[in-house]
């Protein structure tokens, strides 16, 4: 709850277009039957998705529901749609799949073609609804072309321009942004995380699906420790294919814990990695002194080395980019560190 109520307070401070627009809609304009979120990965669309569920399912009227001015069995009931347990909201998401499919969509719409369960309206939440199949943006536009009764879409983009147009047409586009790196630095202090984290996290939270418990995640852990080790601190840059291998991918674990759980965290350490490169890169070409000792120091060792901190942008962008779960995560780092040890002046 603490955290739902959070996200509220960030969404009308920092997203004012889409808090804004859904505030007046609910206060007399009337809602759309669909809008499409859309905005860089780690923006706060799935919150406001959330929120704007919660809204509706629990029936509130005049405004996007405060969670803490609710009675008891409102509060019960966002609890149950918080843990996807609740009879009338659907999720999708394709993030956590390779991409949303035909068959998951039809069953959405065959599900829905009954009248609500046990709220007043049913809802359904599509994140990342770019990675569909077509197949399935074909079976969502056909949804969104005949909505039933008291059925209402959200969907979210990373990347609008992937959305067919014909699914765009038909959806309130909403745009949000990421919020300032000095509000994740705050939001990470306040959980918890110690300085030096708290300042690469507020460098890179928006690359990860969602900012609970980020500093504790096995994701940020194992990036931190490759990052670390690709800069010398703690552990030899020449052992870090080997370490990906025994200690980070997926499955491997060390004496600490420290590694990825499946292959979807795989996906999400590596492109925190090549991050942190980046951030390492443009601290050296702008002469930004901000960030733990161990890190300046990198800076400067690497500096007097005469390493080409731009050929070295390039090939972490460029090996950043290619991360995805079609192609092979080890042949891209181990392509990134040859690459790497190469960019000296």
């Amino acid at each position: 709850m603490k955290d739902r109520i959070r996200a509220r307070q960030l969404l009308e401070q920092y997203e004012r277009l889409p808090f804004q627009a859904l505030e007046r809609a609910m206060n007399g304009r009337g809602l759309s039957h669909a809008y499409l979120f859309h905005g860089p990965q780690g923006t706060l669309k799935t919150e406001l998705a959330e929120l704007l569920a919660q809204t509706l399912l629990s029936g509130h009227t005049g405004g996007l529901i405060r969670e803490e001015e609710a009675d008891e069995k409102t509060r019960q009931l966002i609890e149950r749609i918080a843990d996807n347990n609740c009879a009338d909201l659907i999720r999708l998401n394709g993030y956590e799949k390779k991409a949303i499919d035909k068959a998951s969509v039809d069953a959405l719409q065959e599900a829905f073609s009954r009248k609500p369960m046990e709220c007043g309206c049913q809802v359904y939440i599509m994140e990342h609804c770019e990675n569909s199949s077509i197949a399935a943006m074909n079976s969502i536009l056909k949804f969104l072309e005949e909505p039933g009764e008291s059925v209402y879409a959200i969907l979210t983009a990373d990347n609008l321009g992937k959305v067919l147009p014909t699914i765009r047409s038909r959806c309130v586009l909403l745009p949000f942004q990421a919020l300032p790196s000095e509000v994740y630095r705050k939001l990470a202090e306040e959980d918890g995380a110690d300085p030096e984290d708290a300042y690469f996290m507020a460098e890179t939270a928006h690359l990860l699906e969602g900012q609970a418990d980020y500093a504790v995640s096995a994701v940020w852990q194992t990036a931190r420790e490759m990052f670390r080790q690709f800069l010398n601190v703690g552990k030899d840059r020449r052992l870090l294919l080997v370490d990906y291998d025994l200690q980070y991918r997926s499955g491997a674990k060390n004496a600490k814990g420290i590694g990825a759980n499946d292959k979807n965290e795989d996906l999400d350490v590596m492109i925190l990695f090549f991050s942190l490169i980046i951030l390492f890169c443009e601290s050296a070409l702008t002469g930004r002194r901000d960030g733990p000792d161990w890190y300046l120091e990198a800076i400067d060792r690497e500096r007097q080395k005469k390493r080409s901190f731009a050929d070295m942008m390039r090939i972490a962008i460029r090996e950043r980019d290619l991360c995805n779960r079609n192609n092979d995560l080890g042949l891209i780092l181990a392509q990134a560190v040859f690459g790497l040890e190469e960019t000296y002046e």
